[in-house]
């Protein structure tokens, strides 16, 4: 999956369970660049500083991102023996499709801390063109700033909801499972 297909996957995964009808993302992408640039111009002092830290932390948040990939790829659902109950059914076929949208979520979120990782290692670069005006060199800077705090905002966002999805889809699997052990 290249990263503009994660991101549509991604997109795809907001809607309204009973209608189907996808959610907007434009306001909550318009909140995150707003929050960034206002972070952006208010700490550009500090961004120096917490580089480093963003970095160890998208480090961190990058293994569980491929943990959790991983381990869907790699495990099937519990299998119930006997699928006389109608809700057995319905919980089948909802984890299923919440384990193809939380791959895909892992899968947006990994593409998004690598970009992160490559935003934070660009602006610690200091002006490797000497050409450039200090004025422009400054822009550049700033944009990259913003544009690293969209994506680290993005990605707190996205872990969040892959934390809250996988935390659930766990929860209901093992569940799933305990009903296995109960109909043997």
């Amino acid at each position: 999956m290249n990263p503009l297909e994660a991101f549509n996957a991604n997109a795809a995964t907001f809607y309204d369970t009973r209608t189907g009808n996808q959610h907007s993302l434009f306001a909550r992408y318009a909140a995150m660049a707003i929050g960034s640039v206002a972070i952006s111009v208010c700490g550009i002092k500090l961004a120096d500083g917490i580089i480093s830290d963003i970095i160890t932390v998208l480090g961190v948040l990058l293994g569980f991102g491929f943990s959790v990939q991983f381990y869907i790829a790699g495990t099937d659902l519990p299998i119930v023996q006997r699928d006389e109950y109608l809700e057995d059914v319905a919980d089948k076929k909802i984890l299923k499709k919440l384990s193809s949208e939380i791959y895909a979520n892992v899968v947006y979120q990994n593409y998004l801390i690598l970009f992160c990782l490559i935003s934070s290692f660009s602006i610690r670069i200091e002006n490797p063109i000497k050409n450039i005006p200090d004025e422009l060199a400054n822009g550049i800077y700033l944009f990259g700033v913003i544009l690293n705090f969209l994506l680290v905002l993005e990605v707190i966002f996205t872990f969040y909801r892959v934390l809250r999805r996988s935390s659930f889809f766990f929860s209901e699997r093992a569940r799933l499972a305990n009903t296995q052990e109960k109909i043997e």
